[in-house]
């Protein structure tokens, strides 16, 4: 229970360490060991799939798995036990630049031998890359080329979680080693041709194979193999393993924002009858939480209809109207005239009147009423009597014998018939 109480303690004290980006820039990752494996005897390769592979000497590697940096990590203090792969495919050899990095826990009790944590290579002099530690002897940290190496002091501290970078820019004999996200340590007069690698472990000295001894006695987790020399914003994302390689923690895209407008001030009614209004709002469509830096010149005005001027029609006009009986006309309205006078204002012909003059109620007036047909209905009466009394004629003794002999009564008839018809076309016209 101490152990793990400590381990929890060193492991946040890790991932406190960084505030840099957590994303990493996965190009040129060779391979990467999650060992996350509870059973079985193999710790995949996130890169490659299957063409890194680790194979494990003991299933208890995983089977017996301690708490790591992330989920769980490979066991190797079980006595003699480590990982490893012939002929690794891609890893870095010669000169060519490289990272290698990795999270390891001490023992509870420190010893002076050397103990190698990983590396690659063959087995000739100058033709290693391996990276081992004295848990109290001097140098603590060493690069071991097979022969050669150099390395400095470190104060181990026994129980404990480190994470560790070895970083080679691919110019000269000077390496970096970086431990906790701290400023780095160059290692110098490293020789650096080693050939392309025909190995590669973690937990003993791969170039000897298991005869070569020098085991470590810890848990080891989070391994990287990356054919470039990582940034320090990599590093630091690294240190505080804000996750493991994955699709997820590559580094986004950059996101260019996608302002549109989404308000408008007040808008302004032109004498056109159009309204103006200026974009005030924007939104981000790609929202990538940037704030808006422009003045909205960019965007354009909202347009619409819009009534600059409103007209105001009342009658100023009317046409006279015909003189009842009882004394009384009523004018209709035949003209208009706007108060607002709004076409001499705009010129638009939606403001003048194009009604029908309806809407207007028409003017009362009163007036003298004049019978035009008076004359011919009193003519009319004077001659109904002559008629008749002509038509009488016919029936009078004497008078009758005498209009025969005298032949008055063709013309006295054609005179009726006359007057007759001069009463029909008077009574039409009453």
């Amino acid at each position: 229970m101490h152990n793990k109480t400590i381990t929890v303690l060193i492991i946040a004290t890790i991932l406190s360490i960084s505030t840099a980006s957590a994303y990493y820039n996965w190009t040129d990752t060779v391979s990467y060991y999650k060992l996350d494996e509870t059973t079985g005897t193999t710790a995949y390769d996130a890169v490659t799939q299957s063409g890194n592979n680790l194979t494990a000497s003991d299933e208890r590697i995983f089977t017996a798995a301690t708490q790591g940096i992330i989920n769980t990590s490979a066991n190797l203090s079980q006595g003699n036990d480590y990982l490893n792969i012939t002929s690794p495919v891609n890893f870095p050899s010669g000169a060519d630049a490289r990272t290698f990095a990795f999270f390891f826990h001490t023992p509870d009790t420190l010893v002076a031998s050397r103990e190698y944590l990983g590396g690659w290579g063959n087995a000739q002099s100058n033709q290693a890359f391996e990276i081992s530690y004295f848990g109290t002897d001097t140098p603590d940290i060493f690069i071991d080329l097979y022969g050669t190496g150099n390395g400095f002091p470190v104060a181990w501290t026994p129980n404990t979680t480190y994470g560790i970078i070895v970083t080679y820019n691919g110019s000269g004999d000077d390496f970096m080693i970086y431990i906790n996200n701290d400023s780095g340590t160059m290692v110098s007069d490293i020789a650096v041709p080693e050939t392309v690698p025909t190995y590669f472990g973690l937990g003993y000295r791969a170039s000897e194979g298991t005869g070569g001894g020098a085991f470590f006695n810890g848990w080891i987790d989070e391994v990287a193999i990356v054919a470039r020399e990582w940034t320090e914003d990599e590093r630091s994302a690294y240190f505080s393993q804000a996750c493991q390689y994955d699709d997820t923690c590559a580094e986004p895209p950059v996101c260019t924002p996608n302002w549109v407008c989404d308000g408008y001030g007040a808008a302004t009614c032109l004498i056109n009858d159009t309204n103006t209004a200026a974009c005030n709002s924007v939104n981000d469509t790609n929202s990538c939480g940037e704030l808006y830096g422009g003045d909205y010149s960019e965007f354009s005005n909202q347009t619409g209809v819009c009534d600059y001027c409103t007209p105001s029609f009342s009658c100023d006009g009317y046409a006279t109207g015909v003189c009842l009986q009882n004394g009384t006309r009523y004018d209709e309205c035949d003209s208009v005239v706007d108060a607002n006078t709004c076409f001499n204002i705009t010129g638009l012909s939606n403001d003048t009147y194009a009604g029908d003059f309806s809407e207007f109620a028409n003017q009362e007036n009163e007036c003298t009423y004049v019978d035009e047909y008076a004359g011919a209905s009193a003519a009319v009466m004077l001659l109904l009597p002559l008629v008749f009394i002509l038509s009488m004629l016919f029936y009078v003794p004497g008078i009758k014998e005498y209009m025969q002999e005298k032949e008055v009564a063709g013309r006295i008839i054609k005179i009726i018939g006359v007057v007759i018809a001069l009463i029909i076309i008077g009574l039409l016209f009453v």
